[in-house]
């Protein structure tokens, strides 16, 4: 970026700015997943503007999500303050802040698992995710449908990391670690059951 910022997009994701970006301040319109290694300028801040909410910073590194409906901020180091509307909340490293299109409020809390950075080095990785959690990952980072039979244990936690290969390879992978199994449906759907 112009300032030295480095942003790393994920497939399918994007980042605009105007000619005036800089001058006072340094703001960018996301779409999709990114990470941002954001260079120091106190003078400057450094605004990133999602259809859920904004995400200041001066100088740090965080990763941005846009799940279905939810919208997360992971902060990798330094210190991000995330707001929408009148609502603003300062997350640091090792947290997480995530709103859903449903509801007003911002909510946080310490992040789970290193995932949100793993996909950066093509590594999925997952650290006693939730199923449910598991498969929304999955289908973000390869634009399929994968949908989990009612009768199965959406809360069953998954450890396990994987090189990003195939879709099918790592759901018959999570399938067999739960003896479960899998169906591939169509060319961009999958079900577990």
């Amino acid at each position: 970026m112009p300032d030295q910022s480095r942003v790393h997009l994920k497939e399918n994701a994007s980042v605009t700015f105007n000619e005036n970006f800089g001058k006072t301040e340094r703001r960018v319109k996301l779409t999709g997943d990114a990470f941002f290694r954001v260079s120091k300028d106190k003078t400057k801040k450094f605004i990133v503007e999602t259809d859920e909410m904004n995400i200041t910073v001066l100088g740090t590194s965080f990763m941005v999500f846009s799940e279905k409906n939810t919208k997360k901020v992971y902060v990798n180091s330094g210190k991000v303050a995330v707001a929408n509307g009148n609502e603003k909340v300062e997350i640091n490293p090792g947290f997480v802040a995530s709103k859903e299109k449903t509801k007003t409020k911002i909510e946080t809390g310490k992040t789970p698992d290193t995932k949100f950075l793993e996909w950066r080095k093509q590594n999925l990785s997952f650290k006693n995710c939730k199923l449910k959690e598991a498969a929304l990952t999955i289908e973000d980072i390869y634009n399929l449908k994968l949908n989990i039979d009612p009768k199965v244990d959406e809360n069953l936690e998954l450890t396990a990391d994987f090189k990003l290969r195939e879709a099918n390879e790592i759901i018959e992978a999570i399938a067999l670690s739960f003896g479960l199994n899998f169906e591939k449906i169509s060319e961009n759907e999958y079900k577990i059951y």
